[in-house]
C-alpha cells in the first residue's frame, strides 16, 4: 500500500468528510421539490443545487483517484459518512425524480381496482398525489413488473396515509441500498465495492429519489454472484424480470455460460425457476392481456424525436440523406439502426462468455451499457445505476475507469438530457 502524507488523503480528513456530509445535506435542501419550501428562489434554488451536486461529484472522484493510489478508508470512517449522508435525503423529500409518485398513485388505485387497467389520471386531480405524476404519465396503467407492482399493491392495502407510503418507499430505498452495500462488501474487495457504496449516483438515486431500480439491481447481484447455486440464481434473475423485463438481454450470458461447461442439468433448473418465479408473479396480479397494455403503450410513446445522443445522431443522419422520409417512419429506422447495434454487441458478448474470454458479471456490464446507449430512446439517468453495481467485478483499472466514466456520464445526463 502507497504511504501518503497526511495532508494528502483530503476529502478523507475530518473537513472533508464533514464536506461530503454538507454537500448531500445542501442537495436535499436545494431539491426542485423541497427548495422553495425552504426560502430560495427558483434560480438560488437551481445554481445551489447544481453547485452543490458539482462539488460532491469533484470529491466522490479526488476520493476514487486516492483509494486507487492505494489509500483505503476505514469501516469506520464509511459508516460514519454514509449514515450523516442518507439521513436528509431519507428524512427530505424527492431530489429529481418524481417516480414516487407513480408508485403512490398505483398504490391508491390498487384499493379499488388493478394498476394494470387504469392509470393516475384516474385519480383526479382532488387527489393530491395526482398533481405529483408527471402529466404525459397520467393516462397510462402501469408499465411496471409484477414484483414491483406486488409490493406497490400490499402498500395500497395498507391505507396508509400518503406522507406514510411516501416514506415507505423511502424505507425500501435505503434498505436495497444497504442490500447492495452487503452484497459487494461480502464478496468484492473492499476498494472496488467502495467504488459503488460511497457513489452519489446509487445514494441519490436509490434513496433521495427511491427508484426501483433498487430492487432491480439487487436481483441482479443475487443472479450473478452465487453461480454455482443454478436454482437460486434462475429465482433471482426471474425475478429481476418480473421487475425490470430489460434484464431478459442478459439471458444469452446465462445460456452461454451454461452451454460452455456443459451444465445441461444445472441449465434446466436456472430455467425452470426463472420460470416458475416468473409465472407466479404475473399469475398473482394476472387481469388478461391488458396487462402488458401499460408497457405497450408506454414503449409506442418513446417513437418521439429521442434525445439520447446515438439515436439522434442516427435521426439527424437519415434526415440529411432522406430528407423527404416522413418523421415517423426515421424514427423508426433510427431506432431499427440503434437496436441493431445493441444486439450485435450482446451477440459478441455472447460468444466472449462462450469462449471464457470473459466473465458472466463483467458481460452484463456491457450488455447493459450497450442496450443504454443504443436501444433505448428515452434513458433516464438512475438507468446507470444497472451497470454501476457491476464494475466490482471487473479488473481494478477497468473497474476505476468505469465508475469514473458512469459518474461524469449521471452528471452529464442531469442538466442536459433529463
Amino acid at each position: 500500500m502507497v504511504t501518503q502524507k497526511k495532508g494528502s488523503l483530503f476529502p478523507y480528513t475530518p473537513t472533508g468528510l464533514a464536506l461530503a456530509v454538507a454537500l448531500h445535506a445542501g442537495i436535499a435542501l436545494t431539491a426542485e421539490q423541497t427548495g422553495i419550501w425552504y426560502g430560495f428562489s427558483v434560480n438560488l434554488q437551481e445554481g445551489l443545487h447544481a453547485f452543490f451536486l458539482l462539488l460532491l461529484v469533484g470529491a466522490y472522484l479526488l476520493a476514487v483517484y486516492r483509494m486507487q493510489h492505494g489509500y483505503t478508508p476505514s469501516i469506520q470512517q464509511v459508516i460514519l459518512v454514509l449514515a450523516l449522508s442518507v439521513a436528509p435525503y431519507f428524512l427530505n423529500f424527492l431530489t429529481k425524480s418524481s417516480d414516487v409518485y407513480n408508485y403512490m398513485a398505483y398504490a391508491e388505485i390498487s384499493q379499488h381496482a388493478s394498476p394494470y387497467l387504469q392509470g393516475p389520471a384516474s385519480l383526479g386531480p382532488g387527489n393530491p398525489i395526482w398533481h405529483g405524476v408527471w402529466d404525459q404519465w397520467r393516462p397510462y396503467p402501469s408499465p411496471y413488473g409484477p414484483l414491483w407492482m406486488g409490493i406497490v399493491v400490499l402498500i395500497g392495502k395498507l391505507h396508509a396515509g400518503l406522507v406514510t407510503q411516501f416514506f415507505i418507499f423511502k424505507f425500501l430505498g435505503v434498505a436495497m441500498f444497504a442490500s447492495v452495500a452487503a452484497l459487494l462488501g461480502r464478496w468484492r474487495p473492499r476498494t472496488l465495492a467502495l467504488l459503488v457504496i460511497l457513489n452519489p449516483i446509487l445514494i441519490i438515486e436509490l434513496i433521495g429519489d427511491a427508484h426501483n431500480d433498487g430492487l432491480f439491481v439487487v436481483l441482479i447481484l443475487l443472479a450473478l454472484i452465487p453461480f454455482g447455486n443454478s436454482a437460486f440464481s434462475g429465482l433471482s434473475f426471474g425475478l429481476s424480470i418480473a421487475t425490470k423485463h430489460i434484464s431478459v438481454v442478459l439471458s444469452p450470458l446465462f445460456l452461454a455460460v451454461y452451454a460452455r461447461e456443459k451444465k445441461f442439468r444445472e441449465l434446466l433448473f436456472a430455467s425452470g425457476s426463472a420460470l416458475v418465479a416468473l409465472v407466479l408473479m404475473y399469475a398473482l396480479l394476472w387481469v388478461g392481456p391488458r396487462m402488458f397494455e401499460g408497457l405497450l403503450v408506454m414503449g409506442r410513446q418513446f417513437y418521439v424525436n429521442p434525445i439520447f445522443f446515438p439515436q439522434k445522431l442516427f435521426l439527424g443522419i437519415i434526415r440529411t440523406v432522406q430528407p423527404d422520409m416522413p418523421l415517423h417512419a426515421a424514427l423508426q429506422l433510427a431506432v431499427v439502426i440503434g437496436t441493431s447495434i445493441a444486439i450485435v454487441c450482446i451477440g459478441w458478448l455472447t460468444w466472449l462468455v462462450w469462449k471464457g474470454r470473459l466473465e458472466l458479471p463483467v458481460a452484463a456490464f456491457y450488455v447493459f451499457c450497450a442496450v443504454i446507449c443504443f436501444a433505448l430512446q428515452w434513458v433516464q439517468p438512475w438507468y446507470l445505476t444497472w451497470p454501476l453495481v457491476l464494475t466490482p467485478f471487473m479488473k481494478t483499472k477497468h473497474a476505476y475507469r468505469a465508475v469514473f466514466a458512469l459518474t461524469v456520464g449521471w452528471f452529464i445526463m442531469i442538466y442536459t438530457v433529463y
